[in-house]
């Protein structure tokens, strides 16, 4: 497991700087929307609240963005005023790696990275990632709380990370600066993807050759040629502008994501019990809410990069259907065995 003792330094950093940006505005992120702190709804908590900055990846251009104060305006709420939130946009705290790794330190902070980057605090949490393998919204909700899902999120605990929720985040899509209309396309392609191992086998899967960035720095990274294409889902694409970059939206629809909620398990462990019963309860609401919130919207955003000027073509995605069938688990030696068999079976029914 990864050593923690740059956490406490990280977070030190991190926390004598951000009273100027609760007051004056977090820094812009580059090609997303300006970096800011808002305050939940709730004026009703006491001063001696518990306070979390939560690290967002959507702008307060995006939809989700309203989606997430009401969530943790729910959460205050329940918590009867023992905890509040300020939002910061544009991981304008940090990239989803520093802030997971300040959180395992007991820093207050509220991540939402994907499952797998948490992968050095249980290397299974990288399941929720493999290309193809959850392919219904529902099938998030379902895996979270099945024996796997839990078994993971112990591990977690275990490492100082609590999962309190999990959440559709979109159907991620290629969208690129060149023309790609089948498989064999990718094969010049740069892909901008995140910092993980998994990231790296999604691209392999696609035949693309991967390029890691923060996604605060995808924009700059397409701009200036270091990318030829990124994915995420078409709310994330269209509410970070890289349409004006990239007119070519490829449906691989290569990850039905899911992001996990995270915070500190110290610091969760030191809330009163209304505090604690707060996050569970909402984040179990949240996360079968965000199945159908992010689904109603989905036609929308890709008429909305058509609107811009972006085109949409369907590819054969059997290729990479394929390739992540056969080479996941070798491609993964450190999970526990015959963990990919078990989701799939779970999953499938073994067919």
């Amino acid at each position: 497991m990864k050593k923690r003792f740059l956490a406490g330094i990280l977070t030190l950093v991190m926390l004598s700087c951000l009273a100027g940006c609760a007051s004056g505005g977090a820094p812009a992120a580059t090609g997303t929307n300006e970096g800011t702190a808002a305050a939940t709804n709730d004026t009703s908590a006491p001063a001696d609240a518990k306070l979390f900055k939560v690290n967002l990846t959507v702008g307060t251009t995006d939809p989700q963005y309203a989606w997430w104060q009401d969530f943790f305006g729910r959460i205050e709420k329940a918590s009867e005023g023992t905890v509040k939130f300020e939002l910061y946009t544009g991981q304008s705290l940090g990239t989803n790696d520093e802030i997971t790794e300040a959180i395992a330190g007991g820093a207050e902070f509220i991540g939402i990275p994907d499952y797998a980057g948490l992968v050095n605090y249980c290397p299974d949490a990288s399941i929720y990632h493999v290309p193809y393998l959850i392919q219904e919204p529902s099938q998030i909700y379902k895996l979270w709380q099945s024996d796997i899902g839990k078994t993971i999120d112990s591990a977690l605990d275990n490492n100082g990370v609590h999962v309190f929720s999990v959440i559709y985040f979109g159907t991620r899509n290629v969208i690129s600066k060149p023309k790609v209309q089948s498989a064999s396309d990718f094969s010049n392609v740069k892909l901008r993807v995140g910092t993980s191992k998994m990231w790296n086998f999604t691209a392999e899967c696609l035949g693309a050759n991967a390029t890691n960035t923060a996604w605060s720095e995808v924009y700059q990274a397409l701009t200036q040629g270091v990318a030829d294409a990124c994915e995420s889902p078409s709310t994330l694409l269209y509410s970070s502008k890289v349409y004006e970059v990239c007119k070519n939206l490829i449906k691989t629809e290569h990850l039905v994501c899911n992001s996990a909620v995270i915070m500190s398990k110290q610091v969760f462990d030191s809330l009163p019990e209304v505090a604690q019963n707060a996050f569970m309860t909402v984040g179990q609401e949240f996360a079968q809410e965000t199945v159908d919130l992010t689904s109603a919207i989905a036609q929308e955003y890709d008429q909305k990069l058509i609107d811009e000027g972006v085109t949409i073509t369907e590819i054969d995605k059997t290729p990479f259907i394929e390739y992540s069938k056969a080479n996941v688990e070798a491609a993964f030696p450190e999970w526990t065995d015959g963990l990919y068999q078990k989701a799939y079976e779970f999953l499938y029914g073994g067919k």
